[in-house]
C-alpha cells in the first residue's frame, strides 16, 4: 500500500478550463443550475448573436448502478457567455431548450435555413430527437 498513488479530488462541481497563452490554465465553475444533474452532451455556438459562444447542454443520465436512482433533474440548458468566461443560465421558455428523457449528446444546427437553430439531439434506447429552439437574436 505505501506503493500506491493517491489521487484526491479537490471539487466535484463542472466548470471548463481558461487558457491564458501561455500554457497556464485556470478552472472557472458554472453556475449553480448547471450543477444539478450529469452533462450529456454540449455544444457551443453563438446562440444570441451577440459575438460571444454560449453554451447548450444536454443532460440527466437514466441508467447509472442499479443501486442508484436516474439522475432526471433538468430539461437542458443554455447559457449565454460574456466572452470574458462568465456564464448566465437562460430560461428554457427563452432558450426554446426543452431536453427531457436520457439524452446522449446535443448539436445545434439550421436545419431548415430559417435562422433558427434546432437541437438535435440522439436519446438513450429512444428516437433521435429533434427539437426548433427559439430565436435570441435580438
Amino acid at each position: 500500500m505505501e506503493k500506491a498513488q493517491k489521487f484526491v479530488c479537490d471539487t466535484l462541481e463542472s466548470g471548463f478550463l481558461i487558457n491564458d497563452g501561455s500554457g497556464q490554465f485556470t478552472f472557472r465553475v458554472f453556475p449553480r443550475i448547471a450543477q444539478i444533474t450529469t452533462v450529456q452532451g454540449f455544444t457551443f455556438f453563438d446562440f444570441n448573436g451577440d459575438g460571444h459562444l454560449d453554451l447548450a447542454r444536454a443532460q440527466n443520465f437514466y441508467n447509472p448502478q442499479f443501486e442508484t436512482e436516474p439522475y432526471a433533474a433538468a430539461v437542458g440548458l443554455l447559457m449565454a457567455g460574456d466572452g470574458a468566461g462568465d456564464f448566465t443560465p437562460v430560461e428554457p421558455r427563452e432558450s426554446g431548450i426543452l431536453l427531457r428523457s436520457d439524452p446522449r449528446g446535443l448539436e445545434a444546427v439550421d436545419l431548415d435555413g430559417d435562422g433558427v437553430l434546432n437541437f438535435v439531439c440522439p436519446l438513450n434506447h429512444a428516437p433521435l430527437l429533434w427539437q426548433k429552439g427559439n430565436s435570441l437574436k435580438k
